[in-house]
């Protein structure tokens, strides 16, 4: 098997382009997520910073491992 692209690859492009990917609010208000290949980036924009959450195996519990204090009290 061969994969295109690399794991930096889909960062830079989070990074370029961070809206592309929809919100995802049933992980947290305001994140959004990127598939790439059996990971999830998690991440969002903050004052115009992308901040990377997470990046976790698809077969991982999603609020198992996300911490609980990065979002704050927005």
């Amino acid at each position: 098997m061969k994969y295109v692209g690399t794991p930096w690859d889909a960062l830079q492009e989070v990074a370029a382009t961070p809206e592309r990917w929809r919100l995802r609010p049933d992980i947290f208000e305001g994140c959004r997520a990127r598939v790439f290949q059996s990971h999830l980036i998690i991440y969002r924009v903050h004052e115009r910073a992308v901040q990377i959450s997470r990046i976790l195996h698809g077969a991982m519990n999603l609020h198992e491992h996300m911490p609980h204090d990065f979002f704050g009290n927005e």
